[in-house]
């Protein structure tokens, strides 16, 4: 069975679902441009910039890491990470995925809100799109100083520790060893 996803739908450019449009794409480029009146004081509606500029801007004090078991309604418990990011249920946000994690970000005009319970909830389409199932263990990477969370799925986590490995593995084969050689290699 093939599913088709609107990732559009989701992004931040978009800001409200692809198919609620009802006005004209030149009216709805010249209204995006347009000022907000002075009355009101609105939210940054601006995606964050790359989750690679983003992580090499951060420092240890900046990032405040989580894990969580998502539910099957997509449902992630974040208490910790909204915490940090100071967020209140009721928060407008939008998402975006980009290098197989999903960045969600405060968005005047998002798509989703925060719920009472300290959570996000990861709308099925981008479920989908992500291959996160329920009972999938979450890192959640809640970057303080940009106003983002990053949601990395377990595909994400096995190439970042694969990633890892390969690397830790190309060190060490350049240092001194600080493990004893085996009992088969001192035979030898």
């Amino acid at each position: 069975m093939e599913v088709n996803v609107d990732v559009a739908a989701y992004s931040a450019e978009a800001g409200v679902a692809a198919h609620e449009h009802t006005e004209p794409v030149a009216d709805r480029v010249i209204k995006s441009l347009s000022f907000p009146s002075q009355g009101r004081a609105v939210e940054a509606a601006v995606s964050p910039p790359p989750i690679a500029v983003l992580m090499s801007r951060a420092d240890d004090r900046s990032i405040s890491y989580s894990m969580a078991r998502v539910d099957a309604s997509g449902t992630v418990p974040a208490t910790s990470a909204l915490e940090a990011l100071s967020w209140k249920p009721g928060k407008r946000i939008g998402y975006r995925i980009e290098s197989g994690a999903l960045v969600v970000y405060p968005s005047a005009d998002g798509l989703h809100v925060l719920p009472k319970k300290p959570s996000v909830v990861i709308p099925a389409p981008l479920r989908h799109v992500l291959g996160v199932v329920a009972s999938h263990q979450l890192l959640l990477g809640a970057l303080t100083s940009h106003e983002a969370l990053v949601i990395y799925p377990p595909s994400a986590l096995n190439r970042m520790v694969g990633l890892f490995h390969s690397t830790a593995d190309d060190v060490d084969r350049g240092a001194t060893s600080r493990i004893p050689p085996t009992a088969t290699a001192q035979q030898a």
